[in-house]
C-alpha cells in the first residue's frame, strides 16, 4: 500500500509493519467503528518511522487477519469476513469487508464476460448475450453483497430482433416480408439515380482522406480553425461519412446501461440496430455543439480517426449526429480498462519477494505484455503524426481476446479529481483539463505536445501497469508538481520485483528532462520485443 508520508506528505512506497491496538473501540458514525491507537511503521531506508492511525471497519462485519493486510490489527480481525478494500484519508485506514458468495449464477442464453471473476464482497460479474440474443431490460450485471449473496436483477436474454413497440406484433415472417420489399426497393432506386454518383464521390474522397491522413503532426484537441467554415461544409462531411457507411441515425441505436461518466458526457453500453441484429457497441455523449466551427472539428477528428487501422488502436464504428449532440459509436471492450485488470489481479502481478519464481516471471510477462502492446499501437499513431495527449492505464482498453486497445483520443474527458487534473485555457480561450500528473515537463511548462511527450506519459502508464495501479506522485499537489520536475524529481521505482532493472531503465528513459533524449515509440517496440523474447513466446493478456 502506498501512503503519503506524514510529515512531508510526499509518497513513498513505505513498508507497513503489523500494528497493535489498544483493545477500545468507539462507534464513530452509522456506517464505521474507529479503533484507536493502530501503529505503523514506515521504513524509509534505513530509518523506521512509527506513527499512529486509526481504523475504521465496517460495522456489523468483522474482518479476518488477513497476511497481505498486515497492517491490520489481529485483535479486531477475528470473525473469518475477508478484508476487501483499504483505503486512507489523512490518519484513518477504512477497511471494507464481506463474505465470498461463490460463483456467480449463470445466466440462460448468456455467459459471464469478465475478464477475471472475483466472488468477494462488492465484487460485480457483468454478462452479456449470447449470438442472436439481446438484454431484455438494462440490468446486466450483480453485486456480491455483504451478506454473501448475489444481488436478485432481473437479467433476461431474449431472441435478437430489431423491432420495438407496435412493430413487434408482426411474426417474423411478416417483418421478413417488409425488409425484402425495401431492400427490392431501395436496389432500384440505387439503380435509377444514384450509385454510380456515389461509387466516384466515394474513391476520390477516400483518396484524399489517404493524403491527408498522411500531412502534417495532427493533435486533435487543437486543430486549426477552417477558414470560411459553414453549414455547407459540415453537411459536405457528414455526407462523406454517409458515404462510407459510418454515420447513423439516432433512431438505429439502443442506448442501455451506463458504464462510465465524464465531465463531458456518459458513456453507454448499447446496440446499433442492423438488418443481421443487434450490434454490441459503447455510445459515448459529447457536449452539445452549437457552433458550426465545433461540428466541423469534431466531424474531422471522427474522419480522421476512422481510417486507422492497428490491433492495439482502438477503432471507431461510426457518428451520430442527428442533433446538437453527437454520439460516437465504438466497439463494446468486454474486459475493461488496463487500470483495472491490473488493480483486480493485484495479487497475481504484484510481488514483494521472489516465494515464486514461476508467479514471479509469469507477472512480469504479464505486465511488460501489457506495456510491448500499448508502445505497439502508440508506434503506429506516431508513424502517422497522431499525438494522443491523454495516454494512460485508465485510457487503455481490453477486448475480449485480451488484446490492449489504445482510446480515448481527445474527442472527451474523463472527469478525475484535482489530483490528476489542472484547469487550463485552451488556444480558443475555452477552459479545458489536463492531465498534469501524465505530462511531460515542457507540456506542463507551455502546453505544447508531440510524440516525446506521449512517451513521457507512456512511463508513467507503464509505472501504473507494474504497481498494479498505483497514483502517480500521491499526495504531491498538482500545484507543486512542475517545481519538484524541475529539480529532477521523478516517480519511484515500483517495489514490485517484476519491475526489474532492464525495464526500470525503460520507464526513467521516458523522463527525461530533454525530449530529445527520450526513447521513439518505435525504439521503445524493439526495447520491449527483445525483453519479451527471453522465451520467444508471444505474451498473451489471457493465458
Amino acid at each position: 500500500k502506498v501512503f503519503s508520508h506524514p510529515s512531508t506528505g510526499a509518497p513513498r512506497p513505505f513498508t507497513l509493519a503489523v500494528s497493535t491496538v489498544d483493545g477500545t473501540a468507539t462507534a464513530s458514525d452509522g456506517d464505521y467503528t474507529a479503533v484507536s491507537g493502530a501503529i505503523v511503521q514506515f521504513n524509509e531506508g534505513d530509518v523506521t518511522q512509527t506513527h499512529i492511525y486509526t481504523i475504521a471497519i465496517s460495522n456489523d462485519i468483522v474482518c479476518e487477519n488477513n497476511t497481505e493486510k498486515t497492517f491490520l490489527s489481529s485483535i479486531a480481525l477475528e470473525s473469518g469476513i475477508p478484508v476487501i478494500n483499504v483505503t486512507t484519508s489523512q490518519a484513518t485506514v477504512f477497511i471494507e469487508c464481506g463474505l465470498d458468495c461463490g460463483n456467480p449464477p449463470e445466466l440462460e442464453n448468456g455467459r459471464i464476460s469478465n475478464l477475471s471473476i472475483t466472488t468477494m464482497y462488492n465484487s460485480t460479474v457483468s454478462y452479456e448475450c449470447k449470438d442472436g440474443y439481446y438484454f431484455h431490460n438494462n440490468d446486466t450485471s450483480r453485486t456480491c453483497l455483504s451478506s454473501g449473496n448475489w444481488s436478485d436483477e432481473n437479467i433476461l436474454c431474449k431472441e435478437d430482433s430489431i423491432c420495438e413497440g407496435i412493430f413487434c406484433r408482426f411474426d417474423a415472417g411478416v417483418l421478413t416480408a417488409i425488409f425484402i420489399s425495401a431492400a427490392v426497393i431501395l436496389l432500384l432506386l440505387c439503380l435509377a439515380g444514384g450509385c454510380v454518383v456515389r461509387q466516384k464521390l466515394r474513391k476520390s474522397k477516400r483518396s484524399s482522406n489517404i493524403s491527408h491522413r498522411k500531412a502534417n503532426t495532427l493533435e486533435l484537441r487543437a486543430l486549426p480553425e477552417v477558414p470560411g467554415s459553414s453549414r455547407s461544409s459540415v453537411q459536405t462531411l457528414k455526407e462523406e461519412l454517409s458515404t462510407k457507411g459510418m454515420l447513423f441515425q439516432k433512431s438505429q441505436l439502443q442506448l442501455s446501461k451506463v458504464v462510465g461518466q465524464g465531465e463531458s458526457g456518459l458513456v453507454y453500453r448499447g446496440y446499433v440496430r442492423e438488418n443481421k441484429g443487434n450490434m454490441l457497441v459503447a455510445i459515448k455523449t459529447c457536449k452539445a455543439l452549437v457552433a458550426v466551427t465545433d461540428k466541423e472539428r469534431l466531424l474531422k477528428e471522427v474522419s480522421l480517426m476512422l481510417t486507422f487501422s492497428h490491433p492495439n488502436v482502438m477503432p471507431l464504428i461510426g457518428l451520430s449526429f442527428d442533433e446538437e449532440t453527437p454520439l460516437i459509436i465504438m466497439p463494446f471492450m468486454l474486459n475493461g480498462t488496463v487500470l483495472s485488470y491490473v488493480r483486480d489481479n493485484r495479487k497475481s502481478l504484484f510481488f514483494l519477494e521472489a516465494s515464486d519464481n514461476i508467479q514471479v516471471e509469469a507477472a512480469t510477462k504479464t505486465c511488460l505484455g501489457i506495456c510491448y502492446q500499448i508502445s505497439n499501437g502508440m508506434a503506429y499513431l506516431a508513424n502517422y503524426k497522431f499525438v494522443h495527449r491523454d495516454l494512460a492505464a485508465r485510457n487503455c482498453m481490453i477486448d475480449e481476446n485480451g488484446i490492449i486497445k489504445v482510446a480515448d483520443f481527445g474527442l472527451t474527458e474523463d472527469m478525475y479529481s484535482t489530483n490528476y487534473y489542472r484547469q487550463e485555457k485552451s488556444q480558443t480561450g475555452t477552459e479545458e483539463k489536463v492531465p498534469i500528473k501524465w505530462m511531460a515537463l515542457e507540456s506542463i511548462e507551455t502546453h505544447v505536445f508531440d510524440e516525446s511527450t506521449d512517451v513521457w506519459s507512456f512511463g508513467v502508464t507503464c509505472w501504473e501497469v507494474f504497481t498494479c495501479g498505483g497514483v502517480p506522485y500521491a499526495g504531491v499537489p498538482v500545484t507543486t508538481l512542475l517545481r519538484e520536475l524541475r529539480s529532477g524529481h521523478r516517480l519511484d521505482r515500483p517495489s514490485n520485483i517484476s519491475c526489474s532493472d532492464d525495464i526500470w531503465s525503460v520507464l526513467t528513459s521516458c523522463w527525461s528532462a530533454s525530449p530529445q533524449e527520450r526513447p521513439k515509440f518505435a525504439t521503445l517496440v524493439n526495447t520491449l520485443t527483445d525483453l519479451l523474447n527471453s522465451d520467444s513466446n508471444y505474451i498473451k493478456l489471457l493465458g
